[in-house]
């Protein structure tokens, strides 16, 4: 306990911006921590989407057969107005 607070007063005696340099540092590896611990949670729910049939009830390939068509439908007005 008191080498915690020793630690603590020792970064205390310490100018202001050596005290934000700790500060930002301690921030920047926890969010480095947090974003590990997302990416790997979420390339693990990548992984189960097909084991529950979600890309299926999605209907992720009528989505993309909707895209296209509507991507052919604005090449053909596209091309229709540069005629005139």
């Amino acid at each position: 306990m008191s080498k915690t607070l020793n630690i603590f007063h020792k970064i205390q005696k310490q100018p202001i911006y050596i005290r934000k340099a700790i500060l930002w540092s301690i921030i920047a590896i926890l969010s480095l921590f947090l974003l590990f611990l997302w990416v790997k949670k979420f390339n693990q729910k990548l992984k189960t989407l097909p084991e529950q049939g979600l890309d299926k009830q999605l209907n992720l390939p009528y989505f993309e057969e909707k895209l296209k068509e509507a991507i052919e439908k604005s090449n053909y007005y596209d091309r229709k107005s540069n005629k005139q």
